[in-house]
C-alpha cells in the first residue's frame, strides 16, 4: 500500500501538474486506507460474536444431551487434598508383596554381586549391589523392602534372576514345562528381605 502510494506521487511529479486521475487515485487510496481499519474491526467483532453464539448454543445442545432436563450443569472446582498412598517401591511391596518369596539379601549379594561389590545409590530409592566383574547387579528397592538380582548380559527383556540364578521363564504344570505370563515372573523374581 505504501509503495503504490510512493509510486503515484512520484509519477505526480513528473506528468504534468494536476493530472486529474493521479488526484483522483491518491484520493481513492487515501479514503481506502482510512476507511480499512475500522471496516476490519467491525469484522472482527461480527465474527468474534457469531462464532461465541454458535460456542453457546452447541453447548446448550450438549449440555442437553447429557442429562435429562435441559437444565444446564453446574460444573464446581474444589481443590481436594490427595489419597496419601504410598509411592514407588513402597507401593508395589504393598499391592503384590504377599506373594513374593522371601530372601536374605546378604547372601545373594554375596553369591552374585561378589565378595568386593561396588555400592550405587540412585535418587529413586534404589541401591545397587554390581559385581565388577560380570555386571550382576542386586538392585535393593529401600522404601520397598524388597529386591531383584539383574544380569544385564541376558538376551531378550527378562533378565531378571531367581534366587538359584537362573531366568525363570518356564514353569511346570501337570508334567509339562509352560511359559510364565509377565506378571507370574515378577512375582518370582521380586524377594522380600528377611529382617
Amino acid at each position: 500500500m505504501i509503495r503504490v502510494t510512493g509510486y503515484m506521487q512520484n509519477a505526480r511529479g513528473r506528468l504534468s501538474r494536476g493530472d486529474a486521475r493521479i488526484d483522483a487515485g491518491l484520493t481513492k487510496l487515501a479514503a481506502f486506507r482510512a476507511a480499512a481499519p475500522a471496516k476490519l474491526r467491525e469484522a472482527a467483532a461480527d465474527l468474534q460474536k457469531r462464532l461465541l453464539d454458535t460456542l453457546a448454543v452447541g453447548m446448550t445442545r450438549i449440555q442437553r444431551k447429557g442429562t435429562k432436563n435441559a437444565e444446564p450443569h453446574v460444573v464446581r472446582q474444589e481443590k481436594m487434598a490427595p489419597d496419601v498412598a504410598p509411592q514407588g517401591g513402597a507401593a508395589r511391596r504393598a499391592e503384590y508383596g504377599d506373594s513374593w518369596p522371601k530372601g536374605d539379601i546378604n547372601r545373594s549379594v554375596e553369591e552374585f554381586a561378589g565378595p568386593d561389590p561396588m555400592v550405587m545409590t540412585t535418587d529413586k530409592g534404589k541401591r545397587i549391589y554390581e559385581n565388577p566383574d560380570t555386571g550382576v547387579q542386586v538392585v535393593e528397592d529401600i522404601n520397598g523392602e524388597y529386591y531383584r538380582v539383574y544380569d544385564p548380559s541376558l538376551p531378550g527383556r527378562r533378565k531378571y534372576l531367581d534366587l538359584d540364578g537362573s531366568i525363570p521363564n518356564n514353569k511346570i504344570v501337570d508334567g509339562r514345562q509352560v511359559g510364565r505370563t509377565q506378571s507370574e515372573y515378577n512375582q518370582v523374581t521380586h524377594f522380600r528381605i528377611e529382617k
